[in-house]
């Protein structure tokens, strides 16, 4: 998972960047520059083989020559993105494989027009690219849901319901949902194994023994943030991996024992 930049265009108000003292970013974004970005890239590629590698953020498709460095990383890995689609498919659809890469798009009504939104995401599904929309449940927008996940079921796209996390008129959210929303949310959920963690999370209240658990994020997974700065994953217990421009990234050579007492991670 690459958060290239947590930079965006969108100020969506259920964003976590997005705080009553402005935008902040976690990290800094690096710009090594086309050529260094490739190269890290190919020497990854070398090293380990073809990865997948999820483009993330903050709104990846923002940072400078993008469209440029996922064309050239495509020769190499399978790509997923995680994108507002604010940009333009065409460009995409023309340099980019449809085995290649995967994308889930994230209905903002804040900032798009749902009709503007559909037909861009009916555009890359029908030039062949795999395709699903996330839509996080904020009580202002929320009984738009069920209208719009009929319309992009009608073209075989999910449409994945994430519970808004944050506080809402003085309602601490998702335990502000009623127990109406929150069965209405889960039903609507979506399939992916990963949503449906998310449910899970939020609204069972259960304590997962993970501490001491042999886990194997670190060795095939990584988590990158926008400062090329490498961990094992996304919990606060993990283990740093080095600094892909610095040039001192490896990936773990074996499982090691899990340090969090209660992981999120679904994996």
């Amino acid at each position: 998972t690459w958060d290239i930049t947590y930079k965006c265009n969108y100020r969506c108000s259920y964003c976590n960047f997005n705080e009553p003292g402005g935008w902040m970013e976690p990290e800094p974004t690096v710009y090594p520059g086309l050529d260094t970005w490739v190269e890290v890239w190919r020497k990854i590629y070398e090293e380990y083989g073809s990865c997948e590698i999820h483009c993330a953020g903050g709104e990846p498709f923002v940072y400078p020559n993008f469209m440029d460095l996922i064309e050239k990383l495509s020769k190499m890995h399978t790509l997923e993105f995680s994108t507002n689609l604010h940009w333009d498919p065409e460009d995409f659809i023309r340099r980019i494989r449809p085995g290649r890469a995967r994308i889930g798009v994230s209905l903002h009504p804040e900032f798009v027009s749902f009709e503007t939104f559909f037909e861009k995401a009916l555009k890359l599904k029908n030039a062949g690219f795999e395709v699903w929309v996330n839509y996080v449940a904020y009580p202002p927008i929320f009984n738009g849901m069920q209208g719009f996940r009929q319309q992009f079921e009608q073209i075989g796209v999910e449409m994945s319901l994430l519970p808004f996390k944050g506080t809402y008129e003085d309602r601490k959210y998702p335990e502000g949902y009623t127990e109406e929303e929150k069965q209405y949310l889960k039903k609507c959920a979506g399939a992916e194994l990963w949503t449906q963690k998310t449910m899970n999370f939020a609204f069972v209240k259960e304590k997962r023994e993970t501490k001491s658990r042999l886990c194997r994020m670190g060795q095939m997974y990584a988590k990158i943030h926008s400062n090329g700065d490498v961990f094992s994953c996304c919990s606060k217990t993990a283990r740093k991996l080095g600094n892909l421009v610095a040039g001192t990234f490896s990936l773990l050579e074996e499982p090691f024992l899990c340090e969090d007492d209660n992981c999120p991670c679904w994996k």
